[in-house]
């Protein structure tokens, strides 16, 4: 200690003696810098903790001046001493404001403020150092020399308890806005009870009007220092915002940031920036953006000036490797407080993969449809070329089981039933294939007209018959009275035939229940059976074309083709099936009531 104070007064070792009561001040003013110093480097050099810095920096001004002043063996060095204490002392009401008000996000409204006490703190610190208008001279008590003020120590005083006070206001007015129970309330609770500890240290002052009391001010100064110093290590000084997290979100990101000026002088980058410039071996910042980019952000930045925004703008971008990339730009104009243009943040992206993958999705899409129209094409040729055939061997069948090419036999008209059902099935199929191919072509016509679904369930019982003949499945309809719907009538029937024909298919024995009812402006058709149902996986596919579920028998085509129907009549469709239990289908289609009838429509093609 002795040595320190050689140096920095320039004044020789034996003018000073050893005095126990320095240790207190010089281990309470390295306390104060070391919690300055922790500060810092916790925050990351951020406002909130340079200002615990200066902070810090003043109080131990103060404490290790008068270590001097209590080593001191001769009145004039502890005046010497006393008087440079108060560039710290003097500074003390400044830096505490400072810091409260960059704790609690007052700075902006208290900077003005601010600056002028620094300046009153300055001139205090001038006089102090320059006449004896403050530090007038010094007393000598029992332990050891201490300065007493001259005139201008009342108006000092005034000026720095009145600036403690209202830093205590200040605190209490943040802490009743806070929410309780958050970081931002513990920390104003922590940082303001360990300010008003610090403020007991004012008992140093008592002596310099002439009391002998002790100026023990460094022990307050001591608590301080360990409340602030939980406070800091549990709560930090400042929340984790995107503010106080800049840095690390800029070197982060995975699009490019670029900041130029409007000299179009780069100011910032980051990484991802420096890897799609290809300028990891430079530094770009300070350059000009022709000289690492080239020309493809003079367009860019022309049109940025006239309408301070840019967003996806598409810009070809030349690759190290001499390939061409195409780069996403979205820019914006960064201005002052005047509002006047100052820089021009822009964040790009390169989309050459997804460009690539959404144009070869594009060409698959367009072969998938095109192959989808041929296949519907297809179709319709082959069901329109195949119904003429089958139509004329259903016919001549039905002549020869009447009787009209002679006599049959009993054999005979049992081979003549066989053709007519597999000829009529499969005139059904070709029907089905026509439809289906009509419907994805759009050239389905249908006309949608009031339609009584208890009209059309009960013309079912004689289609059930021959589906359920010789099976224990008992068919029943419970059909309101008001459950009209607004559907093509022929279609409905087939939505209603269809549903049916693949509920016998699944059904053994058991029930198959057709209902309709009214709901909220809908009708609601319900096909539910006690057949085998189906699993998940084929539940999910069960409406697209040529998915059988009935071990191989039958096309598949009978839901598809209702799915699509009732989807032209602006209806929903649902499936509700459990294996070994049964499958419900549920269609609503829009109600009657209130519609101009009749509405012609043609299917539109996908």
């Amino acid at each position: 200690m002795r040595c320190c104070l050689i140096v920095a007064s320039g004044i020789p070792l034996h003018m000073y003696v050893a005095s126990p009561y320095a240790i207190p001040p010089l281990i309470a003013g390295v306390a104060m810098l070391v919690l300055g110093l922790t500060a810092v480097v916790r925050e990351r050099c951020s406002r909130v903790a340079v200002a615990c810095l200066l902070m810090a920096t003043t109080l131990a001004i103060w404490l290790l001046a008068y270590v001097g002043v209590y080593s001191s063996g001769s009145e004039d060095l502890a005046l010497w001493w006393g008087r440079r204490a108060y560039i710290g002392v003097a500074l003390i009401p400044a830096g505490v404001m400072y810091f409260v008000v960059t704790c609690l996000g007052l700075y902006g409204r208290f900077r003005i403020a601010i600056w002028t006490i620094w300046a009153v703190g300055a001139f205090f610190a001038v006089a102090a150092l320059t006449s004896d208008v403050l530090v007038a001279g010094v007393h000598r008590y029992w332990w050891g020399y201490y300065p007493y003020y001259g005139w201008m120590g009342v108006p000092f005083l005034a000026y720095f308890f009145s600036l403690l006070l209202l830093t205590l206001v200040l605190f209490r007015r943040e802490y009743r806005k806070a929410e309780p129970g958050t970081a931002h309330a513990h920390r104003i609770r922590g940082v303001s009870l360990g300010l008003a500890i610090a403020y007991l240290g004012s008992v140093d002052f008592i002596a310099k009007y002439g009391i002998a009391v002790y100026p023990c001010g460094y022990v307050p100064l001591l608590v301080f220092f360990c409340i602030s110093a939980y406070t800091i290590r549990r709560y930090r000084l400042i929340d984790i915002t995107a503010a106080s997290t800049a840095n690390e979100i800029i070197d982060t990101m995975t699009d490019a940031l670029v900041v130029v000026d409007n000299e179009s002088v780069i100011r910032l980058v980051n990484p991802a920036a420096r890897a799609l410039l290809g300028a990891t071996a430079l530094e770009p910042t300070g350059r000009p953006i022709a000289a690492i980019a080239g020309a493809m952000f003079t367009a860019p930045l022309a049109e940025l000036r006239d309408v301070g925004t840019l967003r996806d703008r598409e810009i070809a971008a030349s690759r190290p490797d001499g390939t061409v990339a195409t780069l996403s730009l979205s820019a914006s104009t960064l201005r002052d407080v005047r509002g006047e243009a100052i820089a021009a943040v822009c964040l790009l992206r390169d989309v050459t993969g997804s460009k690539l993958a959404a144009r070869a999705l594009a060409e698959a899409k367009e072969l998938a449809e095109t192959a989808n129209r041929t296949k519907s094409e297809f179709l319709a040729s082959v069901s329109h070329d195949l119904r003429t055939p089958l139509n004329v061997i259903i016919g001549y069948t039905q002549l020869h089981a009447e009787g009209a090419f002679g006599t049959t036999t009993p054999d005979q008209d049992d081979a003549l039933q066989r053709v007519l059902r597999a000829a009529s099935d499969q005139l059904t199929l070709v029907q089905d294939l026509l439809d289906l191919a009509r419907i994805e072509q759009g050239k389905l016509s249908y006309q949608l007209v009031p339609v009584p679904v208890s009209t059309l369930a009960q013309s079912m019982f004689d289609t059930m018959d021959t589906l359920l003949r010789d099976r224990p499945v008992t068919f029943a309809v419970d059909v309101d009275a008001d459950a009209v719907a607004l559907a093509d009538p022929e279609r409905l029937r087939q939505v209603l035939v269809n549903l049916l024909v693949n509920a016998s298919k699944f059904t053994d024995s058991g029930t198959i229940h057709l209902t309709a009812a009214r709901e909220d402006g809908s009708v609601r058709i319900v096909v539910s059976d006690t057949g085998r149902g189906m699993t998940p996986e084929l539940r999910d596919r069960a409406l697209e074309p040529f998915v059988c579920g009935d071990e191989g028998r039958g096309w598949g085509l009978g839901l598809a083709i209702v799915a699509r129907l009732v989807q032209l009549f602006d209806g929903s469709l649902a499936i509700d099936s459990t294996p070994g239990q049964g499958t419900t289908v549920a269609v609503c289609l829009p109600a009657a009531e209130g519609v101009e009838y009749p509405v012609a429509r043609v299917s539109a093609s996908a």
